[in-house]
């Protein structure tokens, strides 16, 4: 019963050590976990060095890690020879002789080469030197140690790739809103500088249609009809560009004046009237009172009004 009590207290302070491992090794911290597991692989297999050649996710590289009494820390190689890749791949644990580390003046002698792998994808390799060969007890324990810690550094690679892949895309998110922003910019000013020819034309258009001198024929005027009126079709697609961008840029602003309505509507039924008289309607307008004005935008209210009557003319 001693015996038996001896054995499951041993149990019981083995099964804690793991928990308090596990519980260690939940980081994204790449080196601390890292740093973490070494020491432990340490303590159980007693090896006074150990080493952790990780494949970096994106390009593939090798980086060195090395865990040595209380000293951690990144070297660029370990002194131990063959393809890491390969040792990774494979899912047997090798007992290899190491070349002497001259930079440290150790002679390595032999070592544990452990293959790192979560879910079918090699990870690395973990490097113990051991004086001796572990027992099966020993070797148990170290991977359930491996194990768990190839499941942090699996978790631990994703979530520095989803931090990656979130900075980019932050970046990316930012390189748009600019471009939108000049885009939106661009047309706002585009639309701007087209208006105002836009409306020379309309206007001369509109005074020689008038036919003062007497010197245009039917033929003329009918062209300039065309002329004037698909120059305001056209100034009104402009009208609906611009002020979409500026709704856009943040930039759509009223501007109150004093207006007359009598005059306002006047210019929009002389603008849609080529299109009612296509489809055989008459525009009117009739006021309870002559003289009647309003506060308001002009032009927005303008734009309004074509817009509504023009839907009515369509439909």
């Amino acid at each position: 019963l001693e015996e038996q009590n001896d054995e499951l207290h041993e149990v019981l302070k083995t099964e804690a050590r793991f928990g308090a491992f596990l519980e260690s090794i939940s980081t994204v911290e790449t080196n601390q976990l890292v740093k973490t597991g070494l020491k432990a692989f340490r303590e159980i297999s007693n090896s006074q060095t150990a080493w952790l050649v990780y494949f970096e996710s994106e390009s593939g590289h090798e980086l060195c890690f090395k865990s040595f009494n209380s000293e951690f820390r990144s070297v660029p190689n370990t002194p131990y020879l063959g393809n890491m890749h390969e040792i990774s791949r494979a899912k047997r644990w090798n007992n290899v002789n190491s070349m002497s580390d001259k930079t440290e003046g150790v002679d390595a002698g032999n070592a544990l080469q452990i293959p790192v792998q979560f879910d079918g994808k090699s990870l690395g390799v973990v490097i113990l030197e051991v004086s001796q060969e572990l027992d099966s007890r020993a070797k148990r324990r170290l991977g359930n140690y491996v194990e768990a810690f190839s499941n942090a550094l699996s978790n631990c690679i994703s979530y520095q790739a989803a931090l990656r892949q979130s900075i980019r895309l932050e970046e990316i998110n930012k390189e748009l809103l600019l471009a939108d922003q000049n885009r939106s910019n661009f047309v706002a000013r585009m639309s701007h500088e087209l208006r105002t020819p836009l409306n020379s034309i309309i206007g001369f258009s509109k005074i020689m249609e008038k036919n003062k001198p007497g010197n245009l024929s039917d033929l003329d005027l009918d062209r300039l009809e065309k002329i004037h009126r698909n120059g305001n079709h056209l100034l009104q697609m402009i009208n609906n560009i611009l002020d979409m961008s500026k709704v856009e840029a943040g930039e759509m602003n009223v501007a109150e004046e004093m207006v007359d309505l009598d005059e306002l509507t006047g210019d929009v039924i002389d603008m849609l009237q080529p299109q009612a008289e296509a489809k055989n309607l008459f525009l009117h307008k009739e006021f309870s009172e002559p003289g009647l004005t309003t506060s308001t935008d002009g032009l927005k209210l303008r734009q309004v009004l074509i817009n509504i009557i023009g839907n009515a003319i369509k439909f």
